[in-house]
């Protein structure tokens, strides 16, 4: 099955980027708030946005940066709700590594072509 998602792979290139960038303090929330703009954009073909997942791991690894944007009220109550149905952050980064093979075994079979 063909898992070419080159806006999908780029966002969870830059989630992992600004996990390992940016500080869970007051000036990490522009570029948060950014992203979550690219999130709610996406455009995918064979594999849904794993957001749940993201929101989890946010709310996990940078609680004050999360709690900040979802008392700004900027974003939808769709996103923030999304929380609730991954349970653990293991879970959430383990979906996201599963997604992020998928789409690189789709990359090596088409350059393997």
């Amino acid at each position: 099955m063909n898992h070419s998602e080159p806006e999908l792979q780029t966002i969870l290139e830059t989630f992992d980027y600004l996990l390992k960038t940016y500080p869970d303090e007051t000036n990490s929330i522009y570029a948060y708030n950014n992203f979550l703009n690219l999130l709610l954009r996406i455009q995918t073909h064979a594999l849904t946005p794993p957001i749940s997942e993201m929101m989890t791991i946010l709310k996990h690894e940078k609680p004050y940066v999360y709690q900040t944007i979802k008392e700004q009220g900027s974003y939808s109550f769709y996103l923030f709700n999304q929380t609730s149905f991954t349970s653990t952050p293991k879970e959430a980064k383990q979906k996201l590594t599963r997604i992020k093979l998928k789409i690189n075994q789709s990359d090596q079979a088409r350059r393997s072509t």
